[in-house]
């Protein structure tokens, strides 16, 4: 396998396009992955897929906001390096560089020295676990702390708040054969990507709108096989489904809005069951009257989003034949 040395870039705005990019592809233009994909890689983490990682580094990187469990960590995560700063007796510092081997690039929670550190320390705030030692690590940390000790040759420390609001300190042991493991796989993928070919077995688990972006329309036909039947029933059967949930709910909400008239809240032995109050108005743009009066200005902003492909069904064709 081809080597290559460290290399030590400046970051770009955290959750910026830029940064993406940084972290989607190298200097060379080849397929990267950060450390937090490590897990994926490997397939070990709950949340993310070969194929969800496949379809993330094969199709260009969209900025999206924060969610709360990301804000949260970013809020906690200057206090926890302060305790592990404590703990180690070492002064630690963020550093606002990416560090690159490979094909894997990391921006690290916390280092002792910026341009050769000596020690890495991860942060994590976890409602989900209880943690008292290694041994409670979800896995995909242990892949995500393999892959920082790949990328600096420091070893990496965890300082960890977990579900019982307990702080501790944990040295991540090395594990060469998961580290072997995360470099083959990034190779593997990381080549598909690369030669823009298809990543085997992993259209059984894509999604439609990740099919959608990765195979776009020809405009052609194919036979199908006969078990499409069944899809087609289920697919029909859904479909009916959320239209008669969609009714029920209609008519269960008009009989409960007759029963409370231009009452707020409806009790049942004193204690409320139901409300239903009045909230001001959504304000909105009233786009035909903006296309009337300043059809230049109408114009000028109007933007035209990505074409998307509608699924329909013919089944009166199928059964009639």
């Amino acid at each position: 396998m081809e080597t290559y040395e460290l290399r030590i870039t400046p970051k770009k705005e955290h959750g910026s396009l830029e940064w993406l990019l940084e972290r989607w592809r190298d200097e060379a233009g080849r397929c990267t992955f950060g450390a937090s994909d490590a897990g994926a890689l490997v397939g070990i983490s709950k949340w993310k897929s070969r194929a969800d990682l496949y379809y993330e580094k094969a199709t260009a990187p969209v900025v999206v906001e924060p969610n709360g469990a990301m804000r949260w960590g970013t809020l906690v995560e200057p206090v926890l390096v302060s305790e592990a700063s404590r703990l180690l007796q070492t002064a630690l510092t963020t550093p606002e560089v990416v560090y690159r081997r490979q094909r894997f690039s990391g921006s690290l929670d916390a280092v002792d020295n910026v341009e050769n550190p000596s020690l890495v320390v991860e942060a994590k705030h976890t409602s989900r676990y209880a943690v008292r030692d290694v041994e409670d690590f979800p896995r995909e940390w242990l892949a995500q702390g393999e892959i920082e000790r790949f990328l600096t040759g420091a070893p990496v420390f965890f300082i960890v708040h977990d579900s019982r609001d307990n702080i501790g300190l944990f040295e991540l042991p090395k594990n060469n054969t998961l580290l072997d493991s995360l470099l083959i796989e990034a190779e593997r993928i990381g080549s598909l990507v690369d030669n823009g070919e298809p990543y085997n077995g992993a259209t059984d688990e894509f999604d439609a709108e990740q099919i959608s972006r990765l195979f776009p329309s020809k405009g052609t036909s194919i036979e199908l096989p006969s078990s499409v039947v069944d899809l087609l029933d289920e697919l029909d059967h859904a479909r009916c489904m959320a239209r008669e949930a969609e009714t029920v709910e209609k008519r269960t909400k008009d009989a409960l809005a007759r029963l409370l008239l231009d009452n707020d809240e409806g009790t049942l032995n004193g204690v409320r069951v139901v409300s239903w109050k009045e909230q001001e108005g959504r304000k909105s743009l009233d786009v035909k009257k903006l296309q009337e009066e300043l059809p230049d200005v109408f114009e000028k902003y109007q933007k035209e989003s990505k074409p998307f492909r509608v699924m329909r069904t013919y089944r009166k064709k199928v059964e009639g034949k």
